[in-house]
């Protein structure tokens, strides 16, 4: 919150001009599941035991002299029922990519056997066409054109350990 406060997202640098100061809660959790470091035992994450991780937010607070990498988008409109949206962005290396989708829901009915009352999804689209869904792992990585979909958590996460480079599609169904 205070990188960001600061206004040392995008450049590295503490720039005034830049400070975020109105942060959703769904933002800060996208951001620390981001920030984790899964070597915290024998077990893939996540798991029961250690969740995402250890917190490291190191992972993701870029600095003028480093290579780490930041993006985000803390959308407050949303996306209706039946639609989806999708974001693009440019991979230029190798190093393994996080992308974290976290939502606040509503409170669903006293004793509902699902809990969740907007169920969202994640698909990550490689440029060679490939998918990968949200919160659909093997041995802590995203398996690649899964099947599934995730339909109990509010946070989606696609983790690919040595991406292609070039263009990527994020999309929110």
């Amino acid at each position: 919150r205070q990188y960001l406060a600061e206004g040392w997202y995008p450049t590295g640098t503490p720039d005034s001009t830049h400070r975020i100061t109105r942060l959703s809660s769904a933002l800060m959790r996208a951001m620390a599941i981001a920030a984790t470091d899964s070597n915290v035992g024998d077990e893939y994450m996540p798991n029961n035991a250690a969740g995402w991780g250890r917190l490291d937010v190191s992972t993701i607070m870029h600095f003028s002299d480093d290579s780490n990498g930041l993006a985000f988008l803390d959308e407050s409109v949303g996306v209706a029922t039946g639609e989806d949206i999708t974001f693009q962005f440019e991979l230029s290396g190798r190093e393994p990519i996080h992308v974290v989708l976290a939502w606040t829901d509503t409170a669903a009915a006293p004793g509902a056997a699902i809990a969740i009352v907007n169920d969202l999804n994640l698909e990550l689209t490689s440029p060679d066409g490939n998918h990968y869904r949200g919160n659909q792992f093997y041995n802590g990585w995203s398996r690649v054109n899964a099947q599934g979909w995730d339909s109990i958590n509010v946070e989606e996460v696609c983790l690919v350990p040595h991406p292609l480079t070039g263009i990527w599609a994020a999309r929110v169904i």
